[in-house]
């Protein structure tokens, strides 16, 4: 456990939560998010984000948390859960939703195109069918970056 100076994260003490959030994917639906992010941002930052069938605010501390240290974070509903247009389906549709969802985080202003992602479950199967369609955006002339993790 990290304490007192030789934690090398700055922590934020303001994080503003948009909710409702509009992430268009190839076929026009329109998947919801809620977005996290430090309030006074000096720069892009990396974003981390989740996709899930269950109830976005159960990752709420979590995003928090990354918000507070300087990470975006966006809970984003399955197609056809919670607040997201289209019809559920489970994995039929979850590769290709991630690689458009890591195209359009990429590519917002406070984004700096570094794009993780988290969870296990059924997040963790979302993550790697969106690693296999090998997303990357390009912002500004140069390719961004993506990565996984298992918590």
């Amino acid at each position: 456990m990290r304490t007192g100076s030789t934690d090398r994260f700055k922590t934020v003490k303001e994080v503003e939560c948009l909710w409702g959030l509009r992430v268009p994917v190839r076929d026009g639906v329109m998947l919801n998010a809620t977005l996290y992010k430090p309030q006074a941002m000096e720069e892009p930052l990396p974003v981390l984000f989740i996709v899930t069938p269950y109830t976005a605010d159960t990752y709420h501390d979590r995003a928090l948390y990354f918000a507070q240290h300087e990470y975006v974070v966006a809970l984003v509903d399955c197609r056809g859960r919670g607040n997201s247009e289209g019809q559920f389906v489970p994995h039929a549709n979850d590769g290709l939703d991630g690689f458009d969802i890591v195209q359009w985080l990429a590519n917002q202003p406070w984004s700096n195109g570094r794009i993780g992602m988290f969870g296990g479950s059924y997040e963790g199967y979302v993550q790697w069918v969106t690693a296999k369609q090998s997303p990357t955006a390009t912002i500004n002339d140069h390719a961004s970056r993506f990565w996984v993790s298992w918590r």
